[in-house]
Order: structure tokens, then C-alpha cells, then sequence
């Protein structure tokens, strides 16, 4: 389908190595009848991924878990169900989820302005982000550059912000400077999937609550829905005779693979790149989500709408487009015909997708310790076989 190759163009200009999975079925090699134990077993095999971690979800419930390989390259530590992920841009589609609990409680709007948000600024920032909207950051419409030398060079300014104790005060210091990036064009013009636009959003949140985004995600969406294991940064891999004490981010360095335990984007970025969590809490996110949309229970009872927002794309996008955190496809016929959204996510050293079909309320997850092409091509093959077992009903829910 050619929005599917537009999304893929899109999402793999962006600078942390996000590599999206929207594809078509011929993409992925024929059905031959492994399960999906077999199928990670199989996978972890490849020496570019050690680990990888698969869940499919319906109704509320888990289906089935299965993870298989070692926590860290040259390590017999196997990863296991409660293990965490680092969750890559998937984080965005959890700042969206936060922005319309702060709707709800009428401390911002969609429509609100980068303007109003900083009026402080207005003088010194570009002046088409003035009048971009929380919306137009949150779909990737403000004109934020995702890329480029400007990108990268406030991206490493960031990274001096890490270690301040002033998290809000550093938010705010590198919305500064974003805001000081020639724009792309006006808000609204035309999609530019930017990382540098959720910092913009979450500080905007932060703004309206006087609250960091650190805290407000705990208070709000981590703590409610029962994310125990939700946190930022990459997750705790131990230390001394503790390490790996759980699975550890690869990346590949002069042709090996190399375990990289404490490499993250900024922590300043956090809005759009910085979560990790088990597999399982992850599920309990997305599943807010698929509930909400489809007028089921929800546990942070928000209005049906709200919901609906975060997975409507702008007015003049396509149906099949970038709503807010989420890839949205009006017609998918792998699922059914109905509508289905993904994400996936990746600092380089981890991998992750998040798929789900709203009118069929079921969920795939995966999730890898590898950020190569190869755990990639497997999270391809991975999704289609989960998909198809979800669909064909070949496995029960857990009590």
C-alpha cells in the first residue's frame, strides 16, 4: 500500500534510528507453521539479537507472553516475563495519552499555542511556532525540523541539560533553543515526524500544571492504570555481581554487537523517546488506549471522544495517516477491514512495535534488546504471525 511506504519514508528520516513497520503482507515470507515459542527461538539465534519478547492481548486480557535469548551478549541470563523494554518513540503515544488527561481537566486545550503556552519567548522564537498548537506538535504538524544539523547540534546541547536537578528549568532551557530552529514551514503545512516537537508538548504540559512530565506521567497514566515498572531512561540493568539483572540495549560497533547498559537519548527528550517498562504494563497502556476508542471501560474515564482524538489524523491528512502518537490505517484488512493503529520505537539499542485493531480489541507487542536491521526484519515476521493467531482465535486468554 503506498501510505504504508510514505509512513516508512517518513518515520526513518528521524535521527534515533526509529524504523517504522507498517507493511503490507507480501513483505513477509510465507506461512510455515511455527508457533510463536518456535519463531523466537528460532529468532534469537541470529547473533545480532539476543533477546526478544511477544504479547498478544484481547478483551483486557493477555493471550499469550513468550520471550526468549539472554539478557546481554555473552551472558547465560535469560530475559524473563518481568523483564523491561525500553520503549523508544513508542513514549509518544503515552504523552498524547497525558496531554488529553490534561484537557479533560481543562488545563490546556488541543488548540492551545506554543505561544501562550511561553509568552516569555515569543519575541526570540521563530515566529510561525507562535501560533503552532499542542495538536500540531503532538501530530507532527508544527513545522519542528526532525532532522538536520540544527537538530543534532540542540540535540547534543541537551544532553549537558541530563544533570540538572532543575528538570522543569532544563525542559524549558531546551525548548528554548528548539524554538530558535529555523521552521520548516508553517503549522499545519506539511508532516515532519520530530522528536524536538513532543519536548516542545510535554513542556507545554509542564507549563500548564507546574508540574515535570516526569512526575505527571507517574501521577497520571503509570500510577492509575498500574505501570508498576514504568520508568525513564534505560531500564536498571544492575550493577557488579547484580549485572544483568535485566535484559541490556545492543548496538553494533565495528561490526559487533556491544551491550550498551546506560545509553539513552537525553533525558530532557523524555516526551518523546524515554520510557521503559515490562512488556506486560506496556500492554496495560495500549489497552487504555483500544478500550477508550471503542466505548469499552476504561480505567482513567475519560470521555469516548478524547480518545478518539488521539487516533484522529489532522483535517487535511489522509485517513491513513499520523494522528496524535499513533499511525492510523481507516481500512486495514489484515485486521479484518477495521481500523488499526502502530508505533514502533527505537534508541539504536533497542527495538519495539506496538500494533492493535480497535474494532477487533486485540494487541501485538514485541519487543527486542537489539536495535539491528535484523531484529527489525524478525519484529516484521513476528507481527504477522501474532496477528494472524489473534485473528484466527488459535489461543485463549489468560485467567
Amino acid at each position: 500500500m503506498p501510505i504504508m511506504q510514505s509512513l516508512f519514508r517518513m518515520m526513518k528520516r528521524i535521527g534515533v534510528g526509529l524504523v517504522a513497520m507498517f507493511m503490507c503482507a507480501s513483505q513477509c515470507p510465507a506461512d510455515d507453521g511455527l508457533s510463536l515459542a518456535d519463531r523466537l527461538r528460532e529468532a534469537v539465534n541470529d547473533p545480532m539479537i539476543p533477546a526478544m519478547s511477544v504479547l498478544l492481548f484481547r478483551d483486557g486480557a493477555v493471550v499469550e507472553q513468550v520471550e526468549a535469548g539472554v539478557r546481554t551478549v555473552g551472558s547465560d541470563a535469560p530475559v524473563t516475563p518481568d523483564d523491561r523494554w525500553h520503549l523508544g518513540s513508542c513514549t509518544k503515544a503515552m504523552t498524547g495519552l497525558l496531554a488529553a488527561v490534561c484537557v479533560a481537566r481543562g488545563e490546556i486545550a488541543w488548540e492551545t499555542t506554543v505561544g501562550e503556552s511561553f509568552p516569555e519567548l515569543v519575541e526570540t522564537m521563530e515566529a510561525s511556532y507562535a501560533e503552532a498548537t499542542l495538536r500540531d506538535l503532538l501530530t507532527h504538524r508544527a513545522g519542528v525540523p526532525g532532522g538536520g544539523v540544527h537538530m543534532g547540534m540542540v540535540w547534543m546541547m541537551m544532553r549537558g541539560l541530563d544533570a540538572e536537578e532543575d528538570r522543569l528549568g532544563a525542559r524549558h532551557r531546551s525548548v528554548r533553543m528548539a524554538l530558535g530552529i529555523p521552521p520548516l514551514g508553517a503549522p499545519r503545512e506539511q508532516f515532519e515526524y520530530s522528536n524536538l516537537g513532543y519536548v516542545i508538548a510535554g513542556a507545554m504540559l509542564e507549563r500548564a500544571t507546574k508540574k515535570t512530565w516526569e512526575s505527571l506521567m507517574q501521577e497520571r497514566i503509570f500510577g492509575p492504570l498500574g505501570m508498576a515498572s514504568a520508568g525513564f531512561g534505560p531500564p536498571p540493568a544492575g550493577e557488579g555481581e547484580d549485572y544483568p539483572a535485566n535484559a541490556v540495549g545492543h548496538q553494533v560497533m565495528s561490526g559487533r554487537l556491544i551491550a550498551m547498559s546506560k545509553a539513552d537519548n537525553p533525558l530532557v527528550s523524555g516526551p518523546g523517546t524515554n520510557v521503559h517498562a515490562t512488556i506486560r504494563d506496556w500492554a496495560k497502556f495500549v489497552w487504555e488506549i483500544v478500550a477508550g476508542a471503542s466505548g469499552g471501560e476504561t480505567v482513567l474515564g475519560l470521555d469516548q471522544q478524547l480518545y478518539i482524538d488521539l487516533l484522529t489524523p489532522p483535517e487535511n491528512a489522509d485517513d491513513d495517516a499520523y494522528a496524535l502518537g499513533w499511525g492510523v490505517f481507516a481500512d486495514d484488512r489484515e485486521w479484518g477491514g477495521g481500523r488499526s493503529i502502530q508505533h514502533a520505537g527505537s534508541n539504536t539499542m533497542w527495538y519495539c512495535v506496538a500494533e492493535a485493531s480497535i474494532g477487533q480489541r486485540c494487541i501485538v507487542l514485541v519487543a527486542s534488546n537489539s536495535g539491528t536491521e535484523q531484529a527489525h526484519d524478525m519484529m516484521i515476521e513476528l507481527l504477522r504471525a501474532a496477528r494472524k493467531e489473534l485473528m484466527a482465535g488459535d489461543v485463549s486468554a489468560e485467567q
